[in-house]
């Protein structure tokens, strides 16, 4: 080695302990290991018109931060000080990021909220964090507020929520396929990704419209659903640690699991149809998914508005109707395990062939199909899916389930049979067909588990008229046409702040009120009778009698 090189690697061995005696010297003195003392109090929060009051019971010291993070001793102290409102840039530049290969870029203007995680150090320990989201504006809905390390939802390579580096996996399945299908919401973004792997810690906090907290608790959170997974703005569903004490979606609480849903594929359309259908079926015999509409935060940014919606699974069954979960097994579509006993795929299929099987006209015929099947909810369920017009249906969106344990011996839900749950609905309603759509040969054209089964039962003479009956009750009662524009204009109402969501859909009022003017044509006409009428010589139809095109006819052209 010569005097030159010589020379050059001492300086630069002078220029390494220069950076670490200066790292040493500017290190906090409490820094070091966190540990955490239960004994320790919560810091309490005030919300005033100068700001936010942070207190401390036990004396001790307070450090906080407004990025989502948790506190440690390396963050300011807030002893005696107020924590303004907060800044927007932050909030900006958590709306930029990229979450679809559509997203557009977010108005200038929207709402937002100051993040507050704070806990107290008493000599070297700490108590538990405390969260609080202030929104700056009040809203006409109720507000559900995340707060997370941002890199959980935002990170390229870790962040759940983002297009991220997910291409660069190559052993994904979503990259895989991608080529074969090139649609754009099939782009392999971290969203695609499944599994507790891309599940993260995250803080729920439930608010009033005007901020008042609800409850609040951490939880987990991972992306929901399946094709919608690639729109801009993402479903999430939230796992809690154990049933929780707040109602989300109803009068009862105790759930386990909730979605925070962005209306699936009506997320570009009127953003409500499957919550309103949902609720318009609620009291009927058959599973309907609670749910509310609320606005959203997101590490203090404005996410636009979200449906709250119970997660269905054998747990929820478990929450309303009591017994162990592990005792509900609920398929799915194409006789698929969701949640259970994986054996009872084969005790449906055994039923759904013997259905086929039997003399529909014997006498015995609906008692041996009773025997296996709620058949007055499932009657119910059709006809109110075919009502409704839903035309992602039935080979999916269709979940079935029944209790294995002990049966009862009286109608129930532990009596053993198989009982329909009520799936999405979000291409009803004349999202994806007119109103002119004829629901009983959509019917037909499928061949799943529920369309055969329907097939099959519709061979009976008494159970098409039962079928009959229950198309002119539902009409003439929970299903009017008349109840569901009252219905609609509520929910338009309480959506109204997504004209001005970050997803720049519905921007202005004429281009988001066109998705709802079709429910307007829809839901006016009486019932379905149009198309019924034209099938009354098909097996399929529940009609055995003629009827009349005129009152359909004069509802058209109203």
């Amino acid at each position: 080695m010569n005097a030159r090189d010589r020379n050059a690697g001492i300086a630069w061995c002078g220029l390494l302990l220069s950076c670490v005696c200066w790292a040493a010297w500017t290190r906090p003195p409490h820094s070091g290991p966190h540990i955490f003392d239960p004994a320790i109090g919560y810091v309490d929060v005030t919300v005033a018109s100068e700001g936010i009051l942070l207190d401390a019971a036990d004396g001790g010291e307070i450090h906080f931060t407004l990025d989502g993070s948790a506190p440690d001793r390396n963050d300011p102290i807030a002893n005696g000080r107020t924590i303004r409102m907060p800044d927007t840039r932050r909030s900006e530049r958590l709306m930029r990021h990229r979450t679809s290969i559509q997203q557009r870029d977010p108005l200038i203007g929207l709402p937002n909220a100051v993040v507050v995680r704070a806990a107290q150090w008493i000599g070297g320990a700490h108590g538990p964090v405390r969260t609080r989201t202030v929104p700056v504006r009040h809203h006409t809905l109720p507000i559900v507020a995340l707060t997370a390390d941002a890199g959980a939802f935002f990170d390229p390579d870790s962040g759940i929520y983002v297009i991220g580096n997910a291409i660069f996996r190559s052993d994904g399945i979503p990259v895989r396929t991608f080529p074969k299908d090139h649609r754009w919401w099939k782009y392999p973004g971290n969203f695609q990704m499944r599994g507790e792997e891309w599940e993260r810690s995250v803080h729920v906090e439930a608010l009033g419209a005007d901020g008042t907290p609800l409850w609040d608790g951490d939880a987990r959170a991972r992306i929901h659903g399946n094709n919608t997974r690639g729109f801009p703005q993402h479903a999430l569903r939230i796992t809690l640690p154990e049933p929780c004490a707040y109602a989300w979606t109803s009068g009862t609480a105790g759930q386990k699991s909730v979605i925070l849903r962005a209306a699936g594929n009506d997320q570009a359309d009127s953003f409500m149809r499957d919550l309103v259908q949902h609720r318009m079926c609620t009291g009927l015999p058959f599973v309907t998914t609670g749910g509310r509409s609320v606005v959203m935060y997101l590490n203090g940014a404005y996410w636009g508005v979200h449906h709250v919606r119970d997660r269905m699974d054998n747990n929820e069954l478990a929450r309303r109707y009591g017994g162990s979960a592990k005792r509900y097994t609920v398929l799915e579509d194409r006789l698929k395990l969701y949640k259970g006993d994986e054996a009872q795929i084969k005790h449906f299929s055994r039923f759904l062939t013997w259905s086929e099987r039997w003399d529909a006209s014997a006498p015995a015929f609906v008692d041996s199909v009773s025997r296996y099947l709620d058949v007055d909810g499932f009657l119910a369920y059709m006809a109110a899916q075919l009502i409704l017009g839903n035309m992602d249906w039935p080979d999916q969106n269709v979940r079935y389930w029944r209790w294995t344990g002990v049966a009862d011996t009286v109608p129930g839900p532990h009596d053993g049979r198989w009982h329909m749950m009520m799936g999405d609905s979000d291409m009803g309603l004349g999202y994806s067909a007119p109103v002119t759509t004829d629901p009983f040969a959509h019917v037909e054209r499928h061949n799943g588990p529920i369309a055969r089964l329907y097939k099959a039962l519709m061979r009976s003479d008494g159970l098409r008229e039962r079928m009959l009956a229950e198309v002119e009750r539902l009409l003439a009662g929970p299903l009017p046409p008349e109840a569901c524009s009252p219905l609609l204009m509520r929910h338009t109402h309480n959506s109204r702040p997504r004209w001005r969501t970050m997803w720049r859909v519905g921007v202005s009022r004429p281009p988001w009120l066109s998705g709802s003017a079709t429910w307007r044509c829809y839901a006016p006409l009486p019932g379905i009778g149009l198309p019924l009428c034209t099938l009354t010589r098909r097996p399929i139809c529940p009609f055995t009698r003629p009827c009349s095109n005129s009152s359909a006819t004069g509802s058209n052209s109203s």
